[in-house]
């Protein structure tokens, strides 16, 4: 009863045949996901850590942008100084 028959030949072996291709099938698209996911997994690591690494650089930009200013407004304050000075 578990067999079907078509012109005098089984295809249960067909069948269990098409199971286990299935089977190889499924098994290697699951190792392949696996494999792109630890891929992705890599990459937002990276990502992060350089994302961590540019949040110190801008951070230093900033404060070298904070001095930078001071200083040009200590050398205006400095030439006012001077050009007065050899005025009189």
């Amino acid at each position: 009863m578990g067999r079907v028959e078509n012109n005098g030949r089984s295809w249960t072996i067909v069948w269990w045949i098409v199971g286990a291709l299935f089977a190889i099938v499924l098994a290697g698209g699951s190792a392949w996901l696996t494999s792109i996911h630890a891929s992705v997994s890599d990459i937002q690591t990276t990502v992060g850590q350089r994302s961590e690494r540019l949040s110190v650089v801008e951070e230093r930009q900033r404060s070298y942008d904070a001095d930078l200013q001071e200083i040009r407004i200590e050398l205006r304050t400095i030439n006012g100084k001077l050009d007065r000075a050899l005025r009189r």
